[in-house]
């Protein structure tokens, strides 16, 4: 058994193409847009935000062979996350179009690539320890070939782990017995308010025993255990970009667990590193401990 607590995120990674446009163009319209960048993105912003803030990270998803496979494991590299998988020949990995508005609001269309298609083989072979932390985003299990594989891998190898669940902005498009599994399967869910909307209209959350974290942006967050409710604030600050703040809020949250931290503490520490990545440009934005602190954002009781 390891000492160490650590995150092992299935959470796909892909490389983000950002633009940034003064406006939303019409349909079948066009827009100049006054920037563009290229930026590793998808699941490395859970590791990253962890990982600066001492949670011990590794990435236990897809990779492939091109530039886009080349970028992510630099990125990886560059943050001292393990990678727990050899390349897979196949493909490349994917990437996402970003479409960046000045009030920081953005609009994604994504284009997987073989962060789509994992081996069983690998996640079936990870060394696993009890209480790592195993993250799950919703955007894989809507995947045709990610979705059932990461169902047999929970089923089979997951046993004293705990499963982080995000059912992200395609949760309505993830099979309902997936969704169903996830649910009953996670220590905690962390999901945004349109998605905890969705989740309570399906009547997915009746026998909700475990802790669910709703995400609220810049109004905070709140946390929903079997001993009630709490309400935790966000400071205020100036968005340039939300891109990856849910992930920021979720790296930041397990870190504060991995720390002993009450999970209503935890979250209100995240809530603070997620307002600090919002006011960066880029996906992998969470701050460091330091800069929290420096931040003067984090009260203390």
């Amino acid at each position: 058994m390891s000492s160490e607590l650590r995150l092992l995120s299935l959470g796909s990674i892909i490389v983000d193409e950002i633009f940034q446009i003064p406006h939303f163009p019409p349909p079948s319209g066009d827009v100049i847009a006054t920037n563009s960048y290229r930026l590793v993105g998808g699941g490395l912003n859970i590791l990253v935000a962890a990982k600066r803030l001492g949670l011990s990270s590794a990435y236990a998803g897809s990779h492939g062979q091109g530039p886009n496979s080349e970028a992510i494991r630099s990125a990886l590299t560059a943050e001292s996350i393990e990678i727990l998988n050899d390349p897979q020949s196949d493909r490349d990995s994917g990437i996402c179009v970003t479409l960046l508005e000045p009030d920081g609001a953005r609009t994604f269309v994504t284009c997987p690539g073989i962060e789509s298609e994992p081996r069983y083989s690998d996640l079936a072979g990870l060394e696993m320890y009890q209480d790592d932390f195993i993250y799950v985003s919703g955007y894989d299990l809507v995947y045709p070939l990610a979705g059932p594989i990461i169902e047999k891998f929970l089923n089979d190898r997951v046993t004293d782990q705990r499963i982080v669940f995000d059912p992200g902005p395609l949760v309505a498009q993830i099979p309902d017995s997936l969704l169903t599994t996830l649910l009953q399967r996670s220590a905690i869910t962390s999901c945004n308010e349109d998605e905890y909307q969705y989740l309570l209209t399906k009547e997915l959350l009746g026998d909700f025993n475990h802790d669910l974290v709703i995400r609220r942006g810049p109004m905070g967050a709140d946390v929903l255990t079997s001993m009630g409710s709490v309400y935790l604030p966000a400071p205020s600050v100036d968005v340039v970009d939300t891109t990856g703040a849910g992930d920021t809020h979720v790296g930041a949250m397990l870190a504060e667990l991995a720390r002993g931290e009450p999970l209503d503490r935890a979250v209100y520490f995240a809530n603070v590193c997620a307002a600090i990545s919002v006011t960066r440009y880029g996906p992998a934005t969470g701050p460091t401990r330091d800069e929290v602190t420096q931040s003067g954002l984090f009260k203390r009781d």
